[in-house]
Formats: structure tokens, sequence, C-alpha cells
């Protein structure tokens, strides 16, 4: 389902070429979603890539995204076991609920 370099990086945790692809059009990548309506947060977070999720976050991507089932970043990080991800998506989705 990945349809972009970026999913791809951000499903195989390839940190240094996320932060590659990401120098330009960053709001466009980020928000960028494949067939399925995955985001690349989408991507990174259901593989536990935490060091990819923190910084597609800091570029500004959103975790209360959904996909086509309706899961957010969050949701599949939790459904595959990866608490770390799941920690650092709870404290983004609670800054931007507060902001609110």
């Amino acid at each position: 389902d990945p349809a972009t370099a970026l999913h791809l990086a951000c499903y195989y945790g390839h940190t240094s070429i996320v932060e590659l692809l990401l120098q330009n059009d960053v709001d466009l990548q980020v928000a960028a979603q494949s067939k399925f309506l995955n985001t690349a947060l989408h991507f990174a977070s259901s593989q536990g890539h935490l060091d990819v999720v923190k910084l597609l976050i800091k570029k500004g991507a959103h975790p209360g995204v959904q996909n086509k089932d309706l899961h957010t970043p969050l949701d599949l990080a939790r459904i595959n076991d990866h608490g770390s991800v799941v920690a650092v998506l709870s404290i983004a989705s609670s800054v931007l609920v507060s902001a609110d």
C-alpha cells in the first residue's frame, strides 16, 4: 500500500532517507496518503520505528489522521504492540487536543 518513496522509507525505518526526502515540500510529503489513506506516520507507527515517528511529528505529521479502516497511527502502534511509539503518539495527540 505504500504510495510514495517517503512511505517506503518510513515503513522500513530508514531515518536518514526520511530526513533527505523531507528536505523539500515537507507539508506535501507528510500529508500524502496511500490508496488506503495511510500517511507516512501510519507506516512508521505500524512498524514501530520510533526515530522516524519522532521525526515525522517534528515535521508536522498529524497523529489523529484516520486511514480507510478508521485507524490512526496510534491505533496501529497499539495493535502491533509498539509501546514506545504508543507513548510518543499519545503525548503528541494530547498536545494537539489541548492546543485546540
